[in-house]
């Protein structure tokens, strides 16, 4: 996410720090389960390279 217009409805992130990034779900639903990536570029903007790196994923089931 790099630009408020892409955090969906129901989502907040906030960035603070560089190394401080968190997606904070504002109230959870059965229907935002999924594994949730992060993806980070190497040393500057994506948009200069394209190449993005992902962590391995967290998942979150919503009962």
């Amino acid at each position: 996410i790099t630009d408020q217009g892409e955090v969906p409805n129901g989502y907040n992130v906030s960035r603070s720090t560089t190394e401080d990034f968190p997606l904070r779900l504002l109230s959870a639903a059965p229907s935002q389960t999924s594994v949730y990536f992060c993806a980070s570029s190497k040393g500057g903007s994506a948009k200069n390279t394209g190449e993005l790196f992902f962590g391995e994923g967290s998942r979150l089931t919503v009962l």
